[in-house]
């Protein structure tokens, strides 16, 4: 079972996986199966790389992942929890076949970006009750737990790649929201349709209390859904500088992304 972040053993330092004449005094390359980032060095200094295996399908969404390729940034800056750090994962949108609820997300974005209009995403950035049944945007690997929020989503498009970026939260239970509840994340497809690519990066923002104070269980309940709405006010309308990382730098991560060659 894969989901959320996988802490990996192997570490593989930069002189292993980064060539000398591809680095510059301020950027980290890395390249492995075909893949290749780029990377400012003041906001990580290594990568760890794993293959990860098909899991059995029989368990279903949320216990079960297609194999995918992962590389996640680590040595954060001081005070960053290490999942903070960009975590990528590469799939072959061919393993998906036995992974319904993956197929049924990856159709979802395809369907999303024939209409790459602001509009075609507003109806996500509200709570879910107001949503009239439709799914969230998709998200991909598959969590054992629903969205709670979604905001600041936007088409975004990088040299190989079409998707939805948003800032995301993720929860078993109605609770508060608090500066370290919330998820970068990008859903992209490759321009042929043979790679998924899933980025995810957990920030802390300003824009909500480290603890959020005492709160009546009922009422809270009985105001979930406004509170979420304004929740959603509050991102959206806060800049990349109110989150940790910057968004825009997550953002620059992701748009260097580039598969050469295609992976087989």
């Amino acid at each position: 079972m894969k989901f959320r972040f996988l802490l990996i053993a192997l570490i593989v330092m930069m002189a292993v996986v980064i060539p000398a004449a591809a680095q510059s005094a301020e950027t980290l390359v890395v390249s492995t199966g075909g893949i290749q980032l780029t990377i400012d060095k003041d906001f990580a200094t290594g990568v760890s790389i794993n293959t990860l295996p098909a899991d059995d399908p029989a368990p279903g969404p949320g216990f079960a992942e297609p194999a995918s390729t992962q590389i996640a940034f680590i040595n954060p800056p001081p005070g960053f929890a290490p999942e903070s750090i960009l975590t990528v994962r590469l799939y072959r949108t061919a393993d998906f076949e036995g992974y319904p609820e993956h197929q049924a997300r990856m159709t979802q974005l395809q369907l999303l970006l024939e209409d790459m209009t602001p509009e075609a995403l507003t109806q996500f950035m509200q709570p879910a009750a107001t949503m009239d049944g439709n799914p969230p945007l998709p998200f991909i690997p598959v969590y054992p737990h629903g969205s709670a929020l979604q905001a600041r989503a936007e088409f975004f498009e990088t040299p190989m790649f079409r998707g939805v970026r948003y800032i995301g939260a993720f929860a078993a239970a109605a609770e508060p929201f608090n500066s370290r509840s919330f998820l970068y994340t990008y859903q992209g497809i490759s321009s042929d349709g043979s790679l998924y690519l899933s980025a995810q990066a957990f920030v802390n923002t300003t824009l909500f209390p480290d603890e959020p104070g005492p709160i009546d269980p009922a009422t809270f309940m009985d105001n979930f859904g406004q509170y979420v709405q304004e929740s959603i006010a509050t991102i959206n309308a806060g800049t990349p500088e109110d989150f940790s990382p910057n968004l825009a730098d997550v953002d620059a991560i992701v748009q260097s992304i580039t598969v050469t060659p295609i992976v087989p």
